[in-house]
């Protein structure tokens, strides 16, 4: 039996960005490229680093919250989850001009095609990971779907997550 939890993110709905990197000197060699006789880079003088910058950890930080307050003590799940996003955005005051696009945005479930890119919210995803699943490679199927908000809804991100555990074949039977 399938298990379904839905959680809003308010606010405006962002993509995780990518990794910032920093240099690491080599300790054998101190940085100096070239050196192919160095054993621990082979030249490279050194490695790549990547870290999540300050805006990535803050969008982290807000969807587990959100999560931890719909779902308080949740055990993650184990098995294979399915999940859907649909990330509403306001539309932006110059969008507004005309009284027929505002009332058209209203009422019809319109695709907002700008940034934030689809995978890039599908990305913050990795927010979950530890509290909603053990690991993201358990996520067989997802969705994204970026729109505007119809009539009085909010701008955020709304993530439906269903465990399905009777997809797993059980043995002896």
């Amino acid at each position: 039996m399938s298990t379904v939890i839905t959680f809003f993110v308010p606010g405006v709905a962002e993509g995780k960005a990518e990794p910032d990197t920093t240099r690491i000197p080599c300790k054998f060699c101190h940085g100096a490229p070239g050196n192919k006789q160095c054993p621990s880079c082979h030249g490279m003088g050194g490695w790549n680093r990547k870290y999540l910058n300050a805006k990535s950890k803050s969008l982290i930080a807000h969807i587990r919250s959100c999560f931890e307050r719909k779902c308080p003590g949740h055990m993650p799940f184990t098995g294979p989850v399915r999940v859907s996003i649909v990330a509403r955005f306001a539309p932006n005051k110059g969008d507004s001009k005309t009284k027929w696009l505002s009332e058209h945005l209203a009422m019809h479930e319109t695709p907002y095609v700008k940034k934030p890119d689809a995978d890039n919210i599908h990305k913050s995803l990795d927010a979950l990971t530890g509290i909603a699943w053990h690991d993201d490679a358990q996520i067989f199927q997802t969705s994204v779907l970026k729109r505007y908000c119809l009539g009085n809804e909010n701008p955020g991100t709304e993530i439906m997550i269903e465990h399905c555990p009777e997809l797993i074949p059980q043995r002896g039977v």
